[in-house]
């Protein structure tokens, strides 16, 4: 039931009490009164005691109603307390997982600068390397330009080694001839 509902049944009762509550007038002494008149009071006696009756039985439902109403209200302040704690909890565990999610971001932009410095390097690794081959083919060609030119020098150094063993021969005849 809403408050509503409850304040209106609760006025209602209060207006239904009211006559109850209303204190008695004082009367002049009963004096010449005939039997009309104290029959015509004992008919509104019966209508009042039927009244009371019914306003009785309003006040019991009314009292009744008030009562679901009341433990419904304390149902819904115990639930309202379990509702509060669940947000509390909850509100708890957003600001841990927010410190959390800034943590991980800072995190992730260390570990992207580390990234682009580890790129940086390979990228200054591969210059180098590249360098360094250039270098190593430069290398390898001259030694196979110097090993080329020291064949053929050789080869030449044997041709005239073998021309002078040959001439050496050849004078060491003609001179052991004559």
């Amino acid at each position: 039931m809403r408050k509503s509902d409850l304040l209106r049944r609760a006025l209602l009762l209060c207006c239904l009490l009211l006559p109850l509550l209303a204190p008695s007038g004082f009367c002049s002494g009963m004096s010449e009164q005939t039997q009309e008149s104290v029959t015509l009071s004992m008919s509104d006696f019966r209508t009042l005691r039927e009244n009371n009756r019914k306003q009785q039985e309003l006040l019991t439902k009314l009292s009744a109603e008030l009562q679901t109403a009341r433990e419904q209200l304390q149902s819904s302040r115990g639930e309202l307390t379990i509702v509060k704690a669940s947000l509390t909890t909850s509100q708890k565990q957003t600001l841990e997982l927010e410190k959390e999610l800034a943590e991980q971001k800072q995190l992730s932009e260390k570990l992207q600068k580390q990234l682009t410095e580890l790129q940086a390097s390979q990228m200054n690794a591969r210059s180098s390397l590249e360098e360094a081959n250039q270098s190593l083919k430069s290398m390898v060609n001259e030694i196979k330009e110097e090993r080329a030119r020291r064949e053929k020098t050789e080869k030449r150094l044997r041709q005239q080694k073998t021309l002078w063993q040959v001439l050496a021969i050849g004078l060491g005849v003609w001179a052991a001839a004559k």
